[in-house]
């Protein structure tokens, strides 16, 4: 099984492009697709599903690289990084609205590259494990053990530490204080 993280270009200037594509490709990447218009991207990427995209914000086509990315990260989970030559603020605030992983103005370098990519990449999967947080969780009525997501189940406390950054203290709720040490409540 291939673990490279799969990486799709949108990008309508061959020349840069191609560059892009030889310069994932060094750093071990694999690139799903180059394609040079949104409404392309969009469908291919609703296919594809890759890690992460490359996205131009000027693109040839009916749509620019920000409604492309607007419409790819409404219908599923793909960080965007953009990359532009225009950094007007009115690109950069529509472009913020989206809510890119990265932002890399051309010309950039390999290096600037690669630190976008392994940058957005972590933070997707982190992000990623959180979100199981904010989900639906099974849980035991009676021993309250949630289900993981390859079917054990576990203790609450070691669950939530695995899967964020909280831990915990335990006390005992004035309820349950009442029902186990009835004899320091009697008669109060």
């Amino acid at each position: 099984m291939d673990d490279k993280p799969r990486i799709m270009i949108v990008e309508d200037e061959p020349i840069i492009a191609e560059d892009l594509q030889l310069t994932l490709k060094s750093f071990d990447y694999e690139v799903t697709r180059v394609v040079s218009s949104g409404e392309e991207a969009v469908r291919l990427a609703h296919e594809d599903h890759p890690d992460l995209i490359l996205m131009d914000i000027v693109l040839s086509g009916a749509m620019d690289g920000i409604d492309t990315a607007a419409e790819i990260v409404r219908d599923g989970n793909i960080p965007v990084i953009y990359l532009t030559a225009h950094c007007s603020p009115d690109i950069l605030e529509r472009a913020k609205k989206t809510r890119p992983y990265a932002y890399l103005k051309k010309p950039f370098d390999d290096e600037s590259v690669r630190t976008s990519v392994e940058i957005s990449l972590y933070r997707h999967r982190a992000e990623k494990e959180l979100k199981i947080l904010r989900g639906l969780l099974p849980i035991c009525v009676r021993c309250k053990k949630i289900r993981d997501d390859e079917g054990y189940w576990q203790n609450v406390e070691q669950y939530v530490r695995d899967h964020s950054e909280a831990d915990f203290t335990h006390g005992i709720c004035p309820e349950c204080a009442r029902e186990i040490y009835p004899e320091e409540f009697d008669g109060s």
